[in-house]
């Protein structure tokens, strides 16, 4: 079953200061993750942390997103996004 996502107000901001390709790679990330999200992370009414990899030149980026599902509207609300990166 394959579920919408929407983004807080507060990451649409997070997200418009990711460099491009990043914010790309994200969209791809939540759009495989709604397509086929797993059970078990969906029964958390608090949420979950899904979280994706990215190497770039000599700095490998650690991507952080929360996630908030509702059952219910079959949607995945993202309600932070984060970035840690390594050099």
């Amino acid at each position: 079953m394959s579920y919408g996502y929407e983004f807080t107000e507060p990451v649409l901001r997070q997200f418009q200061q990711l460099d491009s390709w990043l914010g790309e790679e994200t969209l791809d990330e939540l759009e495989a993750l709604a397509a086929n999200p797993p059970a078990v992370q969906l029964r958390s009414p608090a949420g979950f942390v899904y979280d994706f990899i990215r190497v770039r030149g000599t700095s490998t980026l650690y991507i952080f997103l929360t996630i908030v599902p509702d059952l219910v509207a079959q949607r995945l609300s993202v309600t932070s996004v984060g970035l840690f990166v390594k050099s």
